[in-house]
């Protein structure tokens, strides 16, 4: 048996050693596990050994002579194999080989996005698992706001990112990618928060400013009783002259 694949054109039985041989898709970075059932003459093995091929040749990769394997993006478009073998003490049957092919399927894209972003503000977006080089629309729903478009990377990795619409409706939202036929390939959660308010504008500082007009009337109050005096005393001395 082999975990991690989907089943295409059913089982067929191998033989007495209860292995079988199956097709399957499977995604790539996603490993996959074979195990050995141990029934029948299984449970009687010695010893079982494990080799992923591709194309009927052996694969050289890490984890290749292992029950367990990661697909890679190379292997698309080839047809992925594993070969078990059984080893038997002295008088049982013959040792037993089975094969398990795959047919390898791209991963589905997969979109991440800030978790929380403010109205008017900028958020992150990021994927892996697009089409290489490709250019994708990202659109922001649920009324459908075109935030702009990004390019993948050679290994179909995206990285940008877009500014909110500052009347967006505070609330749950998604983000969505397009590809360039329009369909669309993945989506992000995103929650809208309100923008925030601009700070109110601090109070002026009391500064002496405030006293210079009653400082200033004193003072003109002081000169005019000033010269008031000084004429009553010359209006005196006018007098006495006389």
């Amino acid at each position: 048996t082999v975990a991690g694949a989907t089943p295409l054109a059913g089982i067929a039985d191998s033989g007495v050693v209860a292995l079988h041989e199956q097709d399957g898709t499977f995604e790539t970075a996603l490993p996959i596990t074979a195990s050995v059932p141990s029934t029948g003459y299984t449970s009687a093995a010695s010893g079982q050994t494990f080799q992923w091929k591709t194309g009927g040749v052996d694969v050289t990769r890490p984890g290749s002579t292992t029950a367990t394997v990661t697909p890679q993006a190379a292997d698309l478009g080839t047809v992925l194999q594993l070969q078990v073998g059984i080893t038997y003490p002295a008088g049982y049957d013959d040792d037993q080989t089975a094969l398990f092919s795959f047919a390898p399927v791209a991963a589905a894209p997969v979109l991440t996005a800030s978790a929380e972003v403010a109205a008017g503000s900028k958020v992150s977006v990021a994927g892996t698992g697009f089409a290489p080089s490709t250019t994708y629309s990202i659109e922001l729903h649920s009324s459908p706001v075109v935030l702009g478009t990004v390019t993948t990377s050679a290994s179909g990795a995206l990285s940008s990112s877009f500014a909110i619409p500052a009347d967006t409706a505070v609330g749950a939202h998604q983000l969505v990618a397009y590809d360039p036929n329009g369909n669309a390939v993945a989506t992000a959660d995103l929650t809208v928060t309100a923008a925030p308010q601009p700070a109110a504008a601090p109070a002026l500082a009391a500064t002496g400013a405030g006293f210079v007009a009653p400082i200033g009337l004193g003072a003109a109050g002081a000169l005019l009783l000033g010269l008031a005096l000084l004429l009553v005393a010359l209006r005196r001395r006018h007098r006495l002259a006389r």
